[in-house]
């Protein structure tokens, strides 16, 4: 009673792990079929464009649409933003610039009659120019009053160069204001420049894009793996595929077998799920090379193509040898007894190489 309450988990846990597995094989099988299934109506679409790119270019013009569509958008909110900002910058420096036009008419008032007493050497106030008024400014702060010239040339020169030191800070914020107005130009200048440049595409960019429409829905998080798997081309994804339909096909005649023992629909009398699924897969493989391969057929000096076979019919073959591993290693070992007799005697057949075992020790 004790040993069956201590193995009555360790079961649970093997039923857990197996259903999980299972439920794994499943999910990725639908995978890779809409993958696959994707990618041929992708290489038609191509065709129908008449492009001559493959479709690892292709895919990469993709990336690069989409890179510039992401940065499409990037650059509209950036432009809006450099927008706000230059608003409030033009409102600032319309502001700084009344300030700075209303000192510099007290300013500029105060100098032309310091100028014209002789009471200190300053710069003509024209023409007018803004470095031309920040140079009086500090003429006006740097010059001396000479008592003997009188008390009233002395408050003259005085309330200049009061005027002289309100003058600066104002100048320092047009002119800080003004800096900032031109580098929001430029940018809002720049953005809009990149946003034109991601708002144009090639033409190969543009049918690329309208060939991988339908690739969007397997980009999306639930996909696993999606935008991973995507980025093989056609022929080496038929690799992979072949083999998840193994392994679904294996899994498929296993939960057979657990559901109906009876059946006869393999040789095996029990389901062996872990070492009959693993087995299906690298079994379906086989057969793809060797359908492939041209050695099927005895005499065959044609190997097929994988990028330019049908999904569908591989993926069913390696359904079919996942589910009936065990016909399909006899089968493969008739297509090696074929092969290599044909290799070891090109000009006749080698009987004893297709003698059957049973025949060969008969006395």
């Amino acid at each position: 009673m004790t040993r069956a309450v201590v193995e009555e988990p360790m079961l649970l846990l093997v039923r857990t792990l197996h259903g999980a597995g299972a439920s794994t094989i499943g999910f990725f099988f639908l995978v890779f079929v809409m993958i696959a299934t994707a990618q041929q109506d992708v290489v038609a679409r191509m065709k129908a464009e008449g492009m001559t790119l493959g479709y690892s270019s292709a895919l990469a013009l993709e990336n690069q649409v989409k890179a510039q569509r992401d940065d499409e958008i990037k650059q509209k909110n950036q432009e809006a933003s450099v927008n706000a900002k230059l608003t409030d910058a033009q409102l600032a420096l319309d502001e700084a610039q009344r300030d700075f036009e209303t000192a510099w008419v007290e300013l500029k008032a105060t100098a032309d009659r310091i100028s014209r007493l002789g009471l200190c050497n300053l710069s003509p106030t024209e023409p007018d120019s803004a470095n031309l008024r920040r140079a009086v400014a500090s003429e006006l702060q740097q010059c001396d009053s000479d008592p003997s010239t009188g008390a009233s040339n002395v408050r003259i020169v005085q309330t200049a160069k009061g005027q002289a030191t309100q003058f600066t800070p104002i100048s320092q914020k047009y002119v800080a204001a003004y800096i900032r107005m031109s580098s929001l130009t430029q940018q809002l200048a720049n953005t809009h420049a990149q946003l034109v440049a991601d708002q144009t595409f090639t033409d190969d960019q543009q049918k690329a894009h309208r060939s991988f429409g339908d690739m969007n829905v397997l980009l999306k998080p639930w996909v696993l793996f999606g935008q991973n798997l995507i980025q093989f081309p056609p022929a080496l994804l038929q690799i992979l595929l072949t083999f998840v339909s193994g392994l679904f096909g294996a899994l498929l005649v296993t939960l057979i077998l657990i559901v109906y023992p009876r059946t006869r629909i393999a040789k095996a009398s029990q389901a062996k799920p872990v070492t009959r699924t693993f087995l299906g897969g690298l079994i379906a493989v086989c057969v793809y090379i060797v359908l492939l391969s041209g050695i099927a057929v005895v005499g065959s000096g044609t190997s097929g193509s994988g990028a330019g076979s049908n999904y569908m019919a591989f993926c069913g073959i390696g359904i079919l040898a996942g589910m009936f591993s065990d016909r399909v290693a006899g089968w493969l070992s008739e297509r090696a007894d074929q092969f290599f007799s044909a290799a070891a005697h090109p000009g006749g057949r080698n009987t004893a190489a297709s003698t059957s075992p049973n025949t060969a020790d008969a006395p």
